[in-house]
């Protein structure tokens, strides 16, 4: 009971962002191989949500960012269970990669875990989420209450938005919503041939933003590239929309070799390097 009344002390903040951005745009960024097609400064004066290690790209203070996610309960905390393999580390690895790189530094607002609140710095530009052992219930998506769309970074940027009074959502990145979603991230080495089955991921979040377009009146959109266009939702072509044309980079290009190197030794394993 204590622990909730906490929580629930904590998490009340962010009533101090209800309807800022009321009725304007945002655009939602994964972390899709897809990134290494788009010039960041095609987006530097408008409204964008990143996610995971967007943080890493060279572009990222080109950004005009209102709210940066990283959600995975624990992840700043010295003892961690891997959200994947369920195992116990004793040394995070990640966590020490997320100091060395300033995984939270300016003055963005970062999203979080409330699990990870013990743990990182206290800022005024911090912002915790906590579901208080709902999963995915819509009765419960209040981010300054009781929210239930912790199961990824994509669930939050949308409830988090929609609470903020945006109307309109591009996602951008977020390779996972296109027709043929391929494994891979922007941080990684290539594009992969791996095809991902996810259905039941996409029909989750379509179930989401269905009913924001019917509760709230919000419109979603796939900001698409030649060889990434969704089926499930309309789709902006990038070269349309922003007058240029797909541009792609490697990993290297983009991010510094350094923190690839060191990015490489973490807990979750990602493909840096060309095997």
């Amino acid at each position: 009971m204590l622990l909730n009344f906490l929580s629930r002390k904590i998490i009340s903040k962010n009533k101090e962002l209800y309807n800022n951005y009321l009725d304007e745009t945002c655009y939602l960024f994964g972390n899709g191989y897809s990134i290494k097609y788009l010039d960041f400064a095609n987006f530097q004066n408008l409204n964008v949500f990143t996610s995971g290690y967007t943080y890493l790209h060279k572009d990222f203070e080109k950004l005009k960012i209102v709210g940066d996610f990283h959600l995975h309960p624990g992840i700043f905390s010295p003892i961690w269970k891997h959200p994947y393999t369920k195992k116990y580390t004793l040394i995070n690895k990640t966590r020490k990669f997320f100091i060395k790189t300033n995984r939270i530094s300016g003055n963005n607002r970062f999203f979080t875990s409330i699990y990870n609140y013990p743990f990182i710095k206290k800022k005024k530009t911090n912002y915790f989420l906590h579901n208080f052992n709902r999963t995915f219930d819509l009765e419960y998506i209040d981010p300054s209450y009781n929210f239930s769309l912790m199961l990824g970074s994509l669930y939050a940027m949308i409830g988090v938005g929609v609470y903020m009074g945006f109307k309109t959502f591009i996602f951008v990145g977020m390779d996972y919503l296109s027709s043929s979603p391929k494994f891979g991230h922007f941080y990684e080495f290539g594009i992969g041939n791996k095809i991902i089955e996810n259905s039941h991921y996409t029909k989750r979040i379509k179930l989401l933003t269905d009913y924001y377009e019917k509760k709230n009146g919000c419109k979603f959109y796939f900001l698409s590239l030649k060889n990434s266009i969704s089926s499930i939702y309309e789709n902006i072509n990038y070269e349309q929309k922003f007058e240029t044309n797909e541009n792609y980079k490697e990993n290297f290009d983009i991010v510094k070799p350094e923190t690839l190197k060191d990015l490489s030794n973490i807990e979750f394993e990602y493909y840096i390097y060309k095997k």
